[in-house]
């Protein structure tokens, strides 16, 4: 007998969690359990978003769905919000971007490769920094 949570039992979890937060944001703001509880989506959308990169039996496919999702949801923000504040799906197609570019370069070892991946690597870095500095 298989132990833990499946797939879509996480997925669950996570779009209950993820919905909690988009409430205790837009509906509920005086009440920051909801938004604390929220907060556990995103480890649980990561996972699956790596999940993904190591089962799919075509990343560009795998790529383009979750770059098409992204646009939608970006679209669907800003005309809900008037933000162009990133949608974290923007965040997930980057990461699976940036996943791609290196099994490519381990798998095909060549410098233009290497390059590729050192430099998704290295923006990947200097978002990180203007995050952390309150700058993006």
């Amino acid at each position: 007998m298989k132990k833990g949570l499946s797939n879509n039992q996480l997925k669950l979890i996570a779009m209950l969690t993820m919905t909690a937060d988009h409430v205790g944001l837009m509906l509920l703001p005086h009440i920051p359990v909801l938004r604390l509880v929220g907060r556990l989506a995103f480890p649980v959308y990561a996972y699956m978003i790596a999940e993904g990169c190591r089962h799919t039996g075509s990343m560009p496919r795998y790529l383009g769905g979750i770059a098409i999702l992204a646009a939608v949801c970006q679209g669907v923000y800003f005309f809900a919000m008037g933000s162009v504040y990133q949608s974290i799906m923007v965040t997930f197609s980057l990461s699976i971007l940036l996943i791609w570019l290196l099994q490519t370069a381990l798998r095909k070892q060549t410098v233009l490769n290497w390059l590729a991946a050192a430099a998704g690597i290295a923006a990947a870095g200097h978002v990180v920094r203007r995050i952390t500095a309150g700058v993006a």
